[in-house]
């Protein structure tokens, strides 16, 4: 899902546009502090650099308190995901092959074309 890119850039908290100092906490949490947990790397004052595909530490490195949401919160992004990939498919087969309007395709990617077939194409 990175589109061939190996690396993205995360903009820090209190450079995100819509910052407000008292809502600093929470903007922190959301973005610098997740940026932080995958390793991301300061290149200046208001940018992180990180590596794709993301690196998640395995579950059962994951506190066994935390565990739990720990896979729920995955599932979801594994749901994201697809979704994501879907969308993309369907616009690149719109694109390349003169199919209907992606958004009009009710049916999901695979009822029109291998998936494999798709990601060989680049």
């Amino acid at each position: 899902m990175a589109n061939e890119f190996k690396t993205v850039f995360g903009i820090k908290h209190d450079a995100q546009i819509a910052y407000e100092e008292p809502l600093d906490s929470g903007f922190r949490n959301s973005y610098t502090a997740l940026w932080e947990k995958f390793d991301a790397v300061e290149i200046d004052r208001h940018v992180y650099t990180l590596n794709v595909p993301l690196k998640l530490r395995p579950v059962e490195l994951v506190s066994p308190a935390h565990r739990r949401r720990a896979r729920a919160r995955r599932r979801h992004w594994d749901e994201i995901v697809r979704s994501a990939r879907d969308s993309l498919v369907k616009l690149r087969l719109f694109e390349q092959h003169h199919l209907p309007d992606p958004n009009s395709l009710a049916q999901p990617v695979e009822a029109f074309v291998d998936i494999a077939e798709i990601e060989a194409m680049g």
